[in-house]
């Protein structure tokens, strides 16, 4: 018997953050960074109410005996729902003292503050300023349901997106997806060719996925996977079977089992797997998974084992033990190894607490008859209670000593807002701002004059507000500190930075 086989490209879009402290003026290009001035504006947001976005991420390693930040990630401008629609990621060079373009993400958001596309884009290595690398773009049905997703590849040599692949999705009168198309572009016929079709049998919850590939030969759609789902009283799967299509003789052949099983509350206390055994038609189960919880229906007890065929029972094989303090949280993870019949420690997790608020965790390993520490994370907060600083550490045990490996610092803040009147607000961001700046006002009380002044007094640029919502350019504007004046007499502080 011959498997039907299949490949599937998967791409990700992944954007990390990473962040930490204190920047060092070994650059020009970071004397106008929104950490001068006693740092005392931190970033570019915009604020629904009490509500911090974060803006800008540092990231820092050890050079000497210092920390030295190596790779700044930021957000540049933002739509009028907040959304980030440009961020750039830099990183810094101490051997050469030098600044480097990396990675820059434009994102797009149409009126429903639905996403509409991502262009990547990475800094040229033979040329200037931003090369453009791949793009997502969405486009939405009625009721705003995502129809259609197409992924495209930039090519240099035409200077135009080249397609990659596309995925379409068909609903069901309820509006759930019953029908995924995904096709790749055949770069030498300049067509979509069909690669997988996945099939969903759904009632609120999925009750059947089959996946069906093309073939070519044949011009039609051919069985490959599927997975059936069976769910029980809280809607919850206590059984899912996956299976695989055999072309020669025709049918469904299972591969693979998980079964569940939950308490009282819908709490998962077992989950096991098998493995279908084609000679003798039967399942053999090879692991499960058992849980306890508390009072508060927290974990505090995580046993793992495995089938042994020869006894034939189920073996220990890891356990986890949780602990916690008076306010649900937890304070203490001992993980644990099966070995010669009892339990071994084998490493250990610390948390401590700050106004309720994690403050650290300490990583411990179990050395024969003690705990050994092993690295740990230390974390601090800014006043909102948002965490801001994160350090990485790792335990010398010849010297006794904590050593900084890694430390991250991210920048919250909220938009300035100039009070007009009756506690009325016009909110200004991105603040620093690069290129677009945003004005919106809570009231109908229009137009306005928006005018900008330089720090000399000098006006620099004017304009009207018409709407509640609306956007300056302010590209051609020089770094630096502006006071914006609404009507002749409100002012708030503006950065710019390019």
């Amino acid at each position: 018997m011959k498997k039907c086989s299949i490949t599937l490209t998967m791409l990700l879009l992944c954007l990390c953050f990473c962040t930490y402290g204190q920047i060092k003026d070994h650059t020009d290009y970071l004397e106008n960074s929104p950490l001068d001035n006693g740092k005392e504006i931190k970033s570019s947001l915009l604020s629904n109410g009490e509500t911090w976005y974060l803006d800008s991420s540092y990231y820092y390693g050890i050079y000497s005996t210092d920390w030295e930040v190596t790779e700044i990630e930021r957000i540049l401008s933002r739509d009028e729902f907040g959304n980030s629609t440009l961020e750039e990621v830099i990183t810094y060079n101490p051997v050469l003292n030098q600044w480097k373009n990396t990675v820059r993400v434009i994102s797009e958001y149409n009126e429903d503050n639905h996403l509409i596309s991502v262009i990547h884009q990475e800094a040229g290595s033979t040329k200037e300023g931003w090369v453009n690398n791949y793009k997502y773009t969405y486009t939405y049905g009625a009721e705003d349901y995502l129809m259609h997703k197409l992924f495209q590849d930039w090519d240099e040599s035409n200077g135009d997106w080249l397609n990659k692949w596309q995925k379409e999705y068909t609903y069901n009168s309820m509006m759930e997806v019953e029908e995924e198309l995904y096709q790749e572009w055949d770069i030498y016929s300049h067509v979509w060719v069909n690669h997988t079709l996945t099939l969903y049998d759904v009632d609120i919850i999925v009750l059947e996925m089959t996946r069906k590939e093309w073939d070519a030969e044949s011009n039609q759609w051919v069985n490959y996977y599927r997975v059936m789902y069976d769910y029980g009283q809280y809607m919850m799967p206590e059984e899912i079977i996956s299976q695989y299509w055999y072309v020669d003789s025709e049918e469904w052949v299972n591969f693979h089992l998980s079964e569940y099983e939950y308490d009282d509350l819908g709490y998962n206390t077992l989950y096991q797997y098998a493995g279908w055994e084609v000679n003798t038609n039967e399942w053999i189960y090879y692991s499960r998974v058992y849980f306890e919880f508390n009072e508060n229906n927290r974990e505090i007890l995580l046993v793992s084992q495995v089938w042994d065929a020869d006894l034939p029972n189920w073996v220990n094989d890891y356990q986890r033990q949780r602990t916690y303090n008076e306010n649900n949280q937890e304070v203490n993870r001992i993980g644990q190894n099966w070995i010669n019949e009892h339990w071994v420690n084998y490493s250990q997790t610390v948390y401590t607490y700050e106004n309720e608020r994690r403050t650290g965790e300490l990583y411990q390993v179990w050395d024969a008859e003690e705990w050994g520490n092993s690295s740990q994370y230390l974390y601090t907060f800014n006043q909102p209670g948002y965490r801001n600083v994160a350090i990485f550490q790792q335990w010398d045990a010849n010297s006794e000593v904590w050593i900084n490996k890694e430390k991250w610092e991210d920048f919250w803040n909220k938009p300035a807002s100039i009070n007009v009147f009756d506690g009325q607000l016009i909110s200004l961001y991105p603040n620093p701002v690069n290129q677009k700046l945003n004005l919106k006002i809570e009231t109908e009380d229009l137009p306005m004059i928006i005018e900008v002044y330089d720090l000399s007094g000098k006006l620099v640029l004017k304009d009207q507000l018409v709407k509640t919502h609306q956007q300056m350019d302010v590209s051609d504007l020089d770094e630096g500190v502006y006071l914006v004046r609404i009507d002749m007499v409100h002012t708030a502080k503006l950065i710019v930075q390019h």
